[in-house]
């Protein structure tokens, strides 16, 4: 039987690693679902996201009128970064250059203003377009999604089947057992795959009825009910999820490991943590080689230029 990847498995599995038994003096589930929400948080991204994968990504276009200057990254966004800035203007995109602060600033204070802006730089949360354009286009931006936090399966339900009858704009699901607390009309819910990378088929869709065994969920911007969703995926309450979402399951290895190693910095004697320490490091050794790239048939290329967007290649040598 192929590994579920679930809460309840990777419990199982930390406890394991730590020789720990099921009990609150040996770490209790809620314990160890907060010790694994904070790896996933803090450990789980800097593994994935220093490698460019570009697990987690999402992308958004924002409307740029004459005069506006300043855009907001989504509060969703991995330490509030994003991955990409591009200006479209005319369907034709073209990259902006961060500015330092000072540079910026100091130039904004001479009257200055252009069709195009050609940089930006930070303002908090905050991307403020540099120059001041006189034109109408689209800012696009990409950023590293937050994973959902892994809570037990008994919180979320599983799709049964579609049995149709859904009223005109959403789409209905069925499902078996009892309906968990929270679930009601309004309420945000994602849908997440059961099947590893356990990717968010659709997040923050309020719910638009709950009937019995029934949830209507309302259709996506483009009117089409996910075609990947399947009998076995998830609903989840709005960022949660039963897995660990939107990253390779080869990964979760050295995240386990991390967590006993976290463990173990207060609790237990130096060599347990000297021994968790040094299984995550094999851990990590043994996933990179399947994380550092994602087309492995790809031609290997040395560039003289890792960071241009032409010539990307040299980041991973």
């Amino acid at each position: 039987m192929p590994r579920s990847y679930t809460a309840t498995e990777l419990l199982a599995s930390g406890r394991q690693k730590a020789f720990l038994a099921n009990a609150a003096r040996d770490y209790d589930d809620i314990s160890w679902l907060r010790l694994l929400n904070e790896q996933i948080g803090g450990y789980l991204p800097k593994l994935l996201v220093k490698r460019r994968t570009n697990f987690f990504m999402r992308n958004a276009d924002l409307s740029v009128s004459a005069g506006t200057t300043t855009f907001s990254v989504p509060s969703e966004a991995i330490a509030g970064m994003a991955r990409s800035v591009v200006m479209v203007v005319g369907g034709i995109p073209y990259g902006l250059e961060e500015m330092d602060l000072p540079v910026a600033v100091q130039s904004d204070l001479t009257p200055f203003s252009s069709q195009f802006p050609t940089g930006y730089y930070w303002e908090n949360d905050h991307i403020r377009l540099w120059p001041t354009q006189s034109i109408t286009g689209i800012l696009r931006l990409h950023w590293y999604k937050r994973p959902s936090q892994v809570v037990k399966e008994n919180a979320c339900v599983q799709i049964s089947s579609f049995p149709g009858g859904a009223p005109a704009g959403s789409y209905r699901l069925a499902f078996t057992g009892a309906l968990p607390n929270g679930y009601a009309a309004g309420v945000p819910v994602d849908i997440v795959s059961n099947i590893p990378n356990f990717y968010r088929w659709q997040t923050g869709a309020a719910i638009t009825a709950q009937a019995g065994q029934n949830i209507d969920i309302p259709l996506p911007a483009n009117g089409v009910q996910p075609p990947q969703l399947a009998v076995g995926d998830w609903v989840c309450l709005a960022d949660t999820a039963p897995v660990v979402t939107e990253c390779p399951s080869e990964v979760i290895e050295p995240l386990l490991w991390s967590c006993v190693e976290e463990l173990f910095t207060g609790k237990g004697p130096n060599a347990s943590y000297q021994r968790a320490e040094k299984a995550r490091l094999k851990a990590e050794e043994n996933v990179g080689g399947l994380i550092i790239r994602r087309n492995l048939g790809a031609m290997t290329k040395i560039s003289a230029f890792p960071e241009s967007h032409i010539f990307p290649w040299g980041w991973f040598a």
